[in-house]
């Protein structure tokens, strides 16, 4: 088996994430595929003989998403950060435009109630306005119409073909009672632009607000990583050799002088200093390190009468650590769908028990439910 992750982009809603994960757990060859919402990511173990990372971007993009291959961390980083700041960005534009559109039928639909002065062309053209500004707004929110209606088309429906169907109705019932009431019939109906405008402009300010978050959270996570240093001093020869960090190998004496950070994880071999751990473990006091203790990547040396330390160095990364456990904070659903189905018959017993009987009955049929 092996174990990958693919970076997914189109998604809006949780929904969608659970979409490409029931699709996918039903192909051969996948054992596992877990998707991190928050971080747009899915995580992916499978067999290689029996399907491949192009078949499985192939199953993916029929579902209406994008999916790439993760690359190197910082790339991959700098990459999502530019992503998400193009993103909020547009997503800021199209709420403004929503927002500057749906202002003036609000005014025409609540101004009499708050005792606004009406403008006469608001009375004698009250309707045509209110259509065509509403339809304004649908347009500069058409990505949630598109999203929401090929969604429903392929069966698989999530938040936007929620709003789609309750925008739509509202907008097509409304363009219904005006068309007849410019026709001259004579309909006693209210209109409901207002309705379909206002839930396209209050979900275009959730989706942007969504983006700034995550686009925050991305970069939180890029610091963390920017906390190693690029080079490293190597002893060798009994010379003192600068070299990238990725030409590091375990086994490497380093040598770390005061007020240089630690490049990576080790081993100290000589010397004795004290050094800052807050970035990893929260400790506000300099941690003491001497001979035979490990010591972790990035940590600062603080001691003036400091003799230089050598470690040795190894390949898992503290930092590195603490960032794929943020990014990968996600759960094994399939355990914990079964955990939480098993727990929720348990509490549904219990809850039902003034209709099944005594307390003693309910605790039995739970325990043989916990049997099973």
């Amino acid at each position: 088996m092996e174990k990958t992750i693919l970076i997914i982009s189109g998604m809006t809603c949780a929904s969608c994430a659970a979409n490409i994960e029931n699709a996918l757990k039903k192909e051969t060859g996948i054992k596992s595929a877990n998707i991190n919402f928050a971080a747009e990511k899915l995580y992916l173990e499978f067999d290689s003989v029996e399907i491949s990372i192009a078949r499985i971007q192939k199953i993916i993009e029929k579902l209406g998403y994008k999916a790439s291959e993760e690359t190197t961390e910082e790339e991959t980083f700098d990459h999502h950060k530019e992503a998400k700041a193009q993103e909020a960005n547009k997503l800021k534009k199209r709420f403004s435009f929503a927002l500057i559109f749906s202002l003036p039928i609000i005014y025409m639909v609540m101004g009499e109630m708050l005792g606004l002065p009406m403008p006469m062309i608001f009375e004698n053209y009250g309707t045509v306005i209110q259509f065509v500004l509403a339809t304004a707004v649908i347009i500069s929110c058409l990505n949630i119409w598109t999203s929401g209606f090929k969604n429903l088309l392929r069966l698989t429906p999530n938040m936007d073909s929620l709003i789609f169907i309750g925008t739509a109705v509202a907008y097509s019932y409304s363009l219904i009672i005006s068309i007849l009431m410019f026709l001259g019939t004579k309909v006693e109906a209210y209109l409901y632009y207002e309705s379909a405008a206002l839930i396209l402009v209050f979900i275009s300010l959730g989706k942007y607000l969504e983006a700034i978050t995550k686009g925050k959270t991305s970069e939180a996570i890029k610091k963390l990583i920017g906390l190693q240093p690029k080079e490293a001093t190597v002893i060798k020869d009994n010379e003192e050799i600068k070299i990238p960090i990725a030409e590091v190998k375990v086994g490497d004496i380093i040598l770390v002088k005061p007020g240089e950070k630690i490049p990576v994880d080790g081993i100290v071999i000589d010397g004795y200093s004290g050094v800052d751990e807050k970035a990893i473990t929260g400790e506000s006091i300099p941690v003491e390190k001497k001979k035979g203790d490990e010591i972790i990547i990035s940590e600062l040396e603080h001691h003036s009468n400091f003799v230089p330390w050598q470690q040795l160095a190894k390949k898992q990364k503290a930092v590195f650590k603490v960032a794929k456990i943020d990014k990968h904070g996600h759960l094994d659903l399939d355990n914990f769908d079964s955990l939480v189905t098993k727990k929720t018959k348990i509490v549904a017993v219990a809850r039902c028990s003034n209709v099944l009987g005594t307390v003693n009955d309910v605790r039995a049929i739970a325990k043989i439910i916990r049997q099973k």
